[in-house]
């Protein structure tokens, strides 16, 4: 259990957010329309399109770790995404000795979420590696096989290794002015970590449709 919870702690650290300051194919939404909400409003929605707080049970993770609102960087892949305008984040983590997840829901008012998509798979697809803030150097592994659902107005999966045989593994889904962010973490294969974010995806896929 020791090193199991080391294990974690390291995953933690290396998917930790970001605050910010101000498929196998990818079907993103290229239209800018964006719908105009009260903030209470936008901020509910922005909450109901996260994970369940139980999302994770069946992995031994009971309650997210962390679970608040903020303003994270949509993403640190190959420098992240620049200037998406003004948007707002809420951000959920579990962890224990099965699982590390990491899910970030951004609501953005001038732009939509599949266009910031389209900006991530395009930068995924042109950087073959980076380096991460914390100063490692992360090879990166673009479309990545996700499960496709019509209803969405985009998908695109992606990979890191940010230590030897260490990966996280992520699925980017949008619709309309909603993106999600769905990333696990873990020892092993690059394709472990990814069939472990295909079990996990649905949930995210059904709370962003339900918001």
């Amino acid at each position: 259990m020791r090193h199991a919870l080391i294990v974690v702690a390291l995953l933690v650290t290396a998917c930790s957010p970001t605050t910010t300051a101000a498929p196998s194919s990818t079907t993103a939404a290229t239209t800018t329309t964006t719908r105009s909400v009260d903030p209470e409003v936008g901020q509910r929605r922005l909450k109901a399109a996260a994970l369940p707080v139980d999302a994770l049970v069946a992995y031994g993770a009971d309650q997210p770790r962390d679970d608040k609102y903020g303003k994270w960087n949509v993403t640190d892949l190959c420098g992240g995404v620049r200037d998406p305008g003004r948007y707002a984040s809420y951000y959920r983590a579990w962890g224990s000795d099965r699982i590390s997840a990491f899910h970030y829901v951004h609501r953005f008012e001038e732009t939509t979420g599949g266009e910031v998509l389209r900006r991530i798979a395009e930068r995924a697809r042109t950087c073959p590696s980076y380096v991460h803030g914390d100063g490692s150097t992360r090879p990166v592994l673009a479309d990545v096989e996700l499960p496709p659902n019509a209803l969405l107005s985009g998908m695109f999966g992606y990979c890191e290794e940010f230590q030897p045989r260490a990966h996280l593994c992520a699925a980017v889904i949008s619709r309309d002015n909603l993106l999600s962010v769905l990333t696990v973490a873990g020892r092993g294969e690059s394709a472990d970590v990814q069939a472990q974010l295909r079990e996990v995806l649905p949930k995210a896929v059904d709370a962003m449709l339900g918001a």
